[in-house]
Formats: C-alpha cells, sequence, structure tokens
C-alpha cells in the first residue's frame, strides 16, 4: 500500500479477530445488531482507520457512520476502507492533500467468468478473453477491485452510485498503473473530470487497487 499511495498518506491494516475487540460507542452502535463476523469485520476496519489517520495527525479518531453508512471522518480529513479474506486495510489523507481517495483490497483471483458479463463492458471482456486462461481471474479481479476503488473515490464527492458498467478500465500490466473512462464527467476537487488514474497490484493472495 505504502508503494501505491503519495507519502503524504496514512495507511492501515489490520486482522480480523473473533470475539470483536470493543469500540467507542459511537461506532460500536453501528453494529450493535449485527452478526459476530460482521462486528469482526467492522471492528478491523475502524482499527486500520483509526491507525492510517492517527499518521496524518488525527490521533484517537472516532470514525461514525453517516445515514448511508458510509464513515464519516474528522473535518479535514477524507479516507477509505476496505476488507478481504480476514483483513482490513485503510488509507487517509489530509483534504489540504487531496481532494479524494479510494482503497479497495480483493481476494486475487475471485472474480471468474461467470461474473464478467455483470462487471465487465465489453473492451474489458475483449482483454480479459485475450489473456492466457490461468491469468483471467487475476486481471478480471483487479478490475472489479479498480472500480470498487473507484466508486469509494467519487462516492463521498459525487453521492453517485455506480454501476460497474458505467465505467472502463484499462490495465498497464507493465508499470502496475490503471486508467479509468467514464460516460460523463463528474466533479472531483471542483474539476470536471471523466477521466481517472492510479495504480494496481495483484499479490499472490490479495489484490489491491489505489484510486487518488
Amino acid at each position: 500500500m505504502r508503494e501505491l499511495f503519495p507519502k503524504s498518506c496514512g495507511i492501515g491494516c489490520a486482522i480480523e479477530t473473533a470475539p470483536a475487540p470493543l469500540l467507542p460507542a459511537a461506532e460500536a452502535v453501528v453494529v450493535e445488531t449485527a452478526a459476530a463476523v460482521r462486528k469482526s469485520s467492522f471492528a478491523a476496519g475502524r482499527a486500520a482507520a483509526r491507525a492510517a489517520l492517527e499518521q496524518i495527525g488525527f490521533p484517537h479518531a472516532v470514525i461514525r457512520a453517516g445515514a448511508d453508512r458510509a464513515p464519516v471522518w474528522p473535518d479535514g480529513g477524507i479516507g477509505s476502507i476496505s476488507h478481504a479474506g480476514g483483513l482490513a486495510v485503510a488509507v487517509a489523507a489530509r483534504t489540504a492533500d487531496l481532494p479524494a481517495i479510494g482503497v479497495d483490497l480483493e481476494r486475487t483471483a475471485a472474480v471468474d467468468r461467470q461474473l464478467w458479463d455483470t462487471l465487465m463492458v465489453a473492451g474489458e471482456r475483449r482483454f480479459l478473453a485475450s489473456r492466457p486462461e490461468a491469468e483471467q481471474s487475476r486481471f478480471a479481479t483487479a478490475i472489479f477491485c479498480i472500480k470498487e476503488a473507484f466508486y469509494k473515490y467519487q462516492y463521498p464527492s459525487v453521492h453517485k452510485w455506480l454501476d460497474f458498467r458505467e465505467v472502463e478500465v484499462e490495465l498497464d500490466m507493465q508499470s502496475d498503473e490503471w486508467k479509468l473512462r467514464l460516460g460523463e464527467p463528474i466533479a472531483i476537487g471542483g474539476k470536471q473530470k471523466s477521466s481517472f488514474g492510479g495504480r494496481y497490484r495483484i499479490g499472490d493472495m490479495f489484490t489491491l487497487a489505489a484510486a487518488h
């Protein structure tokens, strides 16, 4: 994650544990009626987010949830949280440094061909079909991961629920960079844009995508 985000960002990771650790009351209320597995996932995400915020000057932050259940970050800060396979990751930044940020974590090769029609546009499906069969699920998961990271990146600014087929991702396999195109521009940081970019990394166990 350190390689995927600017140095000005805080980075946090936490492993889910059972039973879930105690949370501040304002956070615990979000999952008070949830199943134990959800409580563990939520607590790990908040722990990772707290660690990320502390690195950029927001110690002991309490990260409530809004009416849409999205995290409410401290004034002057932004962040993003993701979970997969018992692991939680988070990234945070000051709004003075970045207008928006997003991270997503997925189990590598989790997206198989049966999901392509639901998650991919025609250009992405052609790219995947051109790859050796052993690589297809790995790159399909990377594209899905990027779309999830971008969704988290844009949502606090735009408050729009994006369909995965409203965006098209192009992967640069040499540099581990991605480009994404939207059918219509959106405003991020006061600027209208329809093209975005970031970085991704496919590991043996997990795939990460960064949007900033």
